[in-house]
C-alpha cells in the first residue's frame, strides 16, 4: 500500500502507506508536495562579490557565505533586522504532517457510540475451504489480465493519489485544502487498514501458491483487509463531499479500480477489497467529525 509519511514522505504512510501514509507514501509525490521534509536540498557555498574592491584596488572578487559579509562602508550589509515572531502559518504545514495532526482527532471521535477500532464484525471473517479455494481461483483466471494493467498497477503499488488527482486535474497547489482532505483520508485509511490487518493476520494469496508468481513483491504486512481499498475508498468518500456531483461516479470507479489492479497482480484476494471497502465506509463518519477535517470542507468546496 502507499507510505502515509512518504505519510511522511515520511507518508513513507505507506510508507500512509509504502500516510498513510499513510503514501510508500513514500515519498515522490508526498515530497513534491512538500511533505516529505528533505526533498528540497540548498547548499550553500561561497558567491563571489558583484564588484572587486576599488580602495586599495583588489584583483580578485571577495567571496562571502551567507549571510553575506560587509564589502564596503557603503554596502547595506547583514545583520538585516529580524522580522515579528507570529504563530506558524496554517498553509506552511505539509499535508502530510497536517494529516498526522488529524489522525490525533480521528483516535479520539466517537460517532453513535462507534469509535475507530469498533469495526472488526462489520469487517466479516477471512474466508475458508471452498469460499477460499473459489477466491484463489479467481485470482488464477486474472493473470491473463496482467499485461493490461500491469504499468498502471505498478504505478499504483506506491502512492496512488496521483490516480485522484487526475479525475478532476487538480494538485497541492490548485486545491490545497482538497489535497489536504485527500491526504488525511490516505493516513487515516493506512492506519485503519494496519490495525484490523493485525488483528486479521491473513496471509498474502501468494503465500499459499506458488501458481500466483506476483510480479510485484507484496507488502511486508498481512492481506486482509486490502490497505489500497481502504485509502481507495476513503479517498473517494472524501472528495466526493466536496467535488461536483458529476466526479462522483468517477471517484468511486478510480477506487474500484485501484482495488481490482491489486487483485490481478495477485497481492490481494477479492474479499480483501470487499473488506477494505467497508472499512473505509465505516470510517469515513469518524473522520467527518474531526473539527480539523471537517473545517477543510468549506473551503476545499470553495475550490470548485
Amino acid at each position: 500500500m502507499t507510505g502515509a509519511t512518504g505519510a511522511t514522505g515520511a507518508t513513507g504512510a505507506t510508507g500512509a502507506t509504502g500516510a498513510t501514509g499513510a503514501t510508500g507514501a513514500t515519498g515522490a509525490s508526498f515530497d513534491a508536495a512538500g511533505g516529505g521534509g528533505g526533498a528540497i536540498v540548498r547548499p550553500v557555498g561561497v558567491s563571489p562579490a558583484l564588484e572587486k574592491v576599488a580602495s586599495p584596488p583588489e584583483d580578485w572578487w571577495r567571496g562571502n557565505l551567507w549571510p553575506p559579509g560587509k564589502l564596503d562602508p557603503a554596502d547595506p550589509a547583514p545583520p538585516w533586522p529580524d522580522a515579528a515572531q507570529k504563530p506558524f502559518r496554517r498553509r506552511a504545514w505539509s499535508p502530510v504532517h497536517y494529516a498526522t495532526f488529524v489522525l490525533g482527532e480521528f483516535v479520539n471521535a466517537t460517532v453513535a457510540g462507534q469509535k475507530w477500532d469498533g469495526f472488526q464484525a462489520d469487517l466479516g471473517t477471512v474466508p475458508t475451504g471452498s469460499a477460499l479455494d473459489d477466491e484463489m481461483q479467481e485470482l488464477l483466471d486474472l493473470v491473463e489480465y496482467r499485461p493490461g494493467v500491469i504499468g498502471e498497477a505498478q504505478a499504483q503499488a506506491g502512492l496512488f493519489i496521483d490516480y485522484f488527482c487526475g479525475v478532476m486535474s487538480f494538485n497541492a497547489c490548485s486545491c490545497p485544502a482538497t489535497f489536504d482532505m485527500l491526504t488525511v483520508a490516505l493516513t487515516v485509511g493506512h492506519f485503519q487498514a494496519m490495525h484490523y490487518k493485525a488483528l486479521f493476520n491473513r496471509a498474502r494469496p501468494s503465500h499459499h501458491s506458488a501458481n500466483l508468481l506476483p510480479p510485484i513483491d507484496p507488502p511486508g504486512h498481512p492481506s486482509f483487509p486490502s490497505g489500497h481499498a481502504t485509502q481507495a475508498y476513503l479517498v473517494a468518500h472524501s472528495l466526493g463531499a466536496v467535488m461536483p456531483a458529476e466526479a462522483s461516479g468517477a471517484l468511486g470507479r478510480m477506487a474500484d479500480r485501484i482495488a481490482r489492479n491489486r487483485e490481478v497482480v495477485g497481492v490481494h484476494y477479492r474479499s480483501d477489497s470487499e473488506a477494505g471497502r467497508t472499512l473505509a465506509l465505516k470510517s469515513f463518519p469518524l473522520l467527518m467529525a474531526c473539527p480539523s477535517f471537517a473545517a477543510l470542507i468549506p473551503l476545499a468546496q470553495a475550490e470548485w
